[in-house]
């Protein structure tokens, strides 16, 4: 998902957090694919397709995400490869769809022999995160948090209640069961199902001959969360309708599963609302705002890519 302001922040923080997993790529230059010796990958997508959290530099602010690092593989073949991430933070099913019936857009996509496609996410996020902002008196939107607003909040909710982690994970831990918050991800849900068969029809009707890669969706929450039964409901109801079209020009890269043994050690994504608000009561910021990325880390990225790669081989 996207979380714009603060981000400049968070990428220092995670330039530090995670250099021990680089993998270190090369600038791609743009070709024209007039040989059988060209190849030309387009990325399609949210943050997670775009490379957020993978942070390898700060000066320039470089992403190793997972599709940089297929690009840096498709390299490997000794073909001329031109990458296209178009790849937009905070993008819904929807906003893919819009963009995909744009001509200019459809000009980057055009010619792509492979196509790797990463949507759905904010669909979900983007309602649960903004419910959980809400209940701790957050008004802003949850696609350009306010880190310094959000951490103050917190702390002030913790000495209120005496310092009590468990009270005050309360207000999250109640939304497991809120009404209005299963609306909000139905309705995502209902969106992405009504979203998805235009999106790949459209694709393919593009890029006829391409390799179509989709990415299935992980669940960014940690195991034992009060929220991960909701969240993973809804992230495998998803996953369904991915996996139930496939074969009809497309194959999926299966994350869910690569993501689930990090589930409770956090190293794939660093989400943890217990983590955020015991990094709040020892007034770290850099901690909190850490423990509140949903991305994947550099190893996140990693696992992705490599799930990728097996469909693509």
């Amino acid at each position: 998902m996207s979380v714009k302001k603060g981000m400049r922040k968070l990428t220092a923080l995670f330039v530090a957090f995670m250099m021990s997993f680089a993998l270190l790529g090369t600038t791609v230059s743009a070709a024209a694919y007039d040989t059988e010796n060209d190849l030309k990958y387009v990325a399609l997508g949210d943050s997670v397709s775009f490379g957020m959290s993978a942070v390898v530099s700060l000066d320039p602010v470089t992403y190793q995400g997972f599709a940089k690092m297929f690009n840096d593989y498709l390299k490997t073949s000794g073909k001329t490869v031109d990458f296209h991430n178009l790849s937009e933070p905070g993008d819904t099913s929807i906003d893919l769809l819009m963009k995909l019936n744009d001509p200019v857009f459809q000009g980057e996509l055009s010619g792509a022999n492979v196509v790797t496609i990463n949507i759905g996410a904010n669909n979900l996020l983007i309602p649960l995160v903004g419910a959980a902002l809400n209940k701790y008196g957050y008004v802003g939107s949850p696609e350009e948090i306010d880190y310094d607003i959000l951490f103050s909040s917190i702390r002030t909710l913790l000495k209120k209640n005496w310092y009590s982690i468990d009270r005050t994970m309360k207000p999250y831990s109640d939304l497991a069961t809120n009404d209005a918050l299963k609306g909000a991800l139905d309705f995502g849900l209902q969106a992405f199902k009504g979203d998805w068969a235009t999106i790949i029809e459209k694709v393919i009707g593009l890029v006829p001959d391409a390799t179509i890669i989709v990415n299935e969706l992980y669940n960014p929450l940690a195991y034992g969360d009060p929220l991960y039964n909701l969240a993973n409901t809804y992230i495998t109801k998803i996953n369904g309708i991915i996996v139930a079209n496939a074969g009809s020009g497309y194959k999926v890269a299966k994350v869910y599963d690569a993501f689930r043994g990090y589930e409770k050690n956090r190293l794939a994504v660093t989400f943890s609302m217990k983590n955020s608000i015991m990094a709040a009561l020892v007034n770290n910021k850099s901690l909190f705002m850490i423990s509140l990325d949903p991305h994947p880390t550099l190893l996140g990225h990693t696992l992705i890519f490599k799930q990728v790669l097996l469909q693509y081989r």
